[in-house]
């Protein structure tokens, strides 16, 4: 499997978050070219504010490996993180991650230069760039819309 494939994952994990009612984000964890760990938002099913989709993963390597130093494992998102996941990021150490697109707002290294930056001295972790080369899509974009339409419906 390469990159591509790794983010086709991701995406899948994204567009199961829909049949909850959360907003499609998701990540895969890889080691040695095994996924080790899969998460997609899960804010609404769960009731938990922490329960987004780098943080599942995370979780899930750090379960199967039996260790919370996730040096040699890469992550591939679907979305660049937001400032509770790059900061578990920063700490579990993953290898460079890929992504697939950019928050249209702005993820935390956009919003926050400075707290990356030192972030990034801190850690090895860092972005390897975005996976396919363009941004998260039409179906994701879609997605997205089809979310907000239904919060603001509520």
């Amino acid at each position: 499997m390469n990159d591509r494939d790794y983010m086709r994952l991701a995406l899948q994990e994204a567009a199961a978050a829909l049949d909850t009612g959360d907003v499609p984000i998701g990540a895969v964890a890889i080691c040695q070219g095994q996924v080790i760990g899969r998460g997609r938002n899960r804010r609404e099913a769960d009731h938990d504010a922490t329960a987004h989709a780098e943080m599942l993963a995370l979780r899930e390597a750090s379960g199967a490996l039996g260790r919370w130093r996730l040096d040699d494992v890469t992550l591939y998102c679907t979305l660049e993180p937001c400032a509770m996941c790059a900061g578990a990021m920063v700490l579990a150490r993953p290898a460079p991650a890929g992504l697939r697109g950019r928050r249209p707002q702005g993820g935390h290294g956009r919003q926050h230069p400075r707290s990356a930056a030192a972030s990034t001295a801190q850690s090895p972790g860092r972005c390897a760039g975005r996976v396919n080369g363009r941004g998260s899509g039409g179906t994701c974009c879609e997605r997205f819309s089809r979310i907000c339409g239904r919060r603001e419906s509520r």
